[in-house]
């Protein structure tokens, strides 16, 4: 199972608007995170969650990896405020 902090590292290298400084900045600050062994979802937000009659599936871990479940909060966190929402403008996201 790939490291968390590693496909972060990825991620980061894809984006063309920031600058090679920006990145290894990022890479730095991303070397001092915590690095635990724990399973993580890596993409963890409200259309990977199948709600049944009797519990909730946490689907597509297809980017699954370890590391600080803190990450996965993180992540959902930016993707909630920062996100756009199909069907919903960025008026009625803000409220």
């Amino acid at each position: 199972m790939p490291k968390y902090t590693d496909r972060l590292k990825s991620s980061i290298s894809k984006v063309d608007l920031l600058s090679d400084d920006i990145k290894e900045k990022l890479y730095n600050y991303i070397d001092t995170l915590p690095d635990d062994n724990i399973l993580c979802h890596g993409d963890f937000h409200p259309d990977n969650i199948l709600i049944t009659k009797d519990n909730a599936i946490i689907i597509d871990w297809m980017t699954a990896a370890k590391g600080n479940p803190l990450a996965d909060v993180a992540r959902t966190s930016v993707m909630l405020k920062f996100g756009n929402v199909p069907g919903k403008s960025l008026i009625e996201k803000s409220l």
